[in-house]
């Protein structure tokens, strides 16, 4: 189970750059927080949820100013820092790593499996072909994996 961690008032504010009549503000118009004792308590991944539906609903598509830029990235990459810190983040290079050893077992089981059928060179044929026909198009560099002009 993962564990949850929770800011202070003034940590919540370091660690999106903001003041804390900003984080009182955001408290009044619904930002989530625990209270213990007489403190209140925040979830750093709830509150960068909260912020980007609030900005969705509220603020302006744009941000008006490079300040308001700024908090937003700092937001954002606090966020991302969170998920990195919870296990909920998978780098492009661990995805293409699976990908590429996937890749491999399956391309070996289909030559397993046209060794099985030396018996049948029909049906080991057919098999043959639709396998090379598979690769063929698996190999076309598309999408993502098209080569930078």
């Amino acid at each position: 189970m993962k564990e949850t961690t929770y800011l202070n008032r003034s940590q919540i504010a370091e660690y999106f750059g903001v003041s804390l009549t900003t984080i009182d503000g955001w408290t009044r118009r619904g930002a989530p927080f625990s209270k213990k004792g007489q403190q209140l308590q925040f979830n750093p991944a709830e509150v960068s949820r909260w912020l980007a539906k609030y900005r969705e609903t509220v603020a302006p598509a744009e941000p008006d100013s490079a300040t308001e830029r700024y908090r937003l990235a700092k937001a954002v990459r606090a966020e991302l820092e969170t998920k990195i810190l919870q296990n909920e983040y998978i780098s492009r290079a661990e995805v293409l790593d699976a990908l590429v050893r996937r890749t491999y077992t399956i391309k070996s089981d289909q030559l397993a499996l046209e060794r099985r059928l030396l018996r049948w060179p029909e049906a080991r044929e057919i098999v043959k072909k639709s396998h090379r026909a598979m690769w063929r198009a698996y190999s076309q560099k598309t999408g993502v994996f098209k080569e930078k002009k």
